[in-house]
C-alpha cells in the first residue's frame, strides 16, 4: 500500500501528463485487474488510481492502516495503559466494567452465565410443544 502511494506521489510530473512508468502492481486485486491492465496489458492510470484508493480505504477500515494524527483513524492502541499506570487504574476499570481483578474469576462466571443460558435454552425447547401458551409464528412476508 505505502509503495503504491509513494508511487503515486512522484509519479506527478510538475510539467506535463503524469507517467506510469513501472508501477507496484501487487495491490491489484484481481476484481480490479480487468480494469487497471484493460485488453491491450497497458496500465490504466486513473483506473490505477482508484485501484490504489480503494484499496487503501479498505486497509483503514480493516485498522491495517493508521493515520496520524487522527482521531478516527489513529491506532488504538496507543491510548492504552501500560505498566504502573495499568496497574493504578485496573481497581477503577474493573470495578466499572463488574470485572473481578482475576481474569480467571472473571471468565469463570462468564462461563456459568453462557452454561446457565444453554439449560434454560434446552429447557425451553423440550417443554415448548406441550405449553399451551406459547406458539410459533411464521414472518408476515414469507
Amino acid at each position: 500500500m505505502l509503495e503504491a502511494l509513494e508511487f503515486l506521489r512522484k509519479s506527478e510530473e510538475p510539467e506535463g501528463r503524469p507517467h506510469m512508468g513501472d508501477p507496484p502492481i501487487a495491490i491489484v486485486t484481481r476484481a480490479w485487474r480487468q480494469y487497471v491492465f484493460g485488453n491491450d496489458e497497458r496500465i490504466d492510470r486513473k483506473a490505477f488510481v482508484f485501484c490504489v484508493l480503494d484499496r487503501l480505504r479498505s486497509a483503514l477500515r480493516r485498522r491495517d492502516l493508521f493515520i496520524s494524527p487522527s482521531f478516527r483513524y489513529a491506532d488504538t492502541r496507543i491510548g492504552l495503559l501500560s505498566g504502573p499506570a495499568w496497574e493504578s487504574a485496573r481497581p477503577a476499570v474493573c470495578r466499572s466494567l463488574s470485572h473481578s481483578l482475576s481474569a480467571e474469576e472473571t471468565l469463570l462466571a462468564k462461563l456459568a452465565v453462557g452454561r446457565q443460558l444453554d439449560q434454560t435454552y434446552h429447557r425451553v425447547a423440550t417443554n415448548l410443544s406441550s405449553n399451551p401458551l406459547a406458539r410459533v409464528e411464521g414472518h408476515p412476508y414469507q
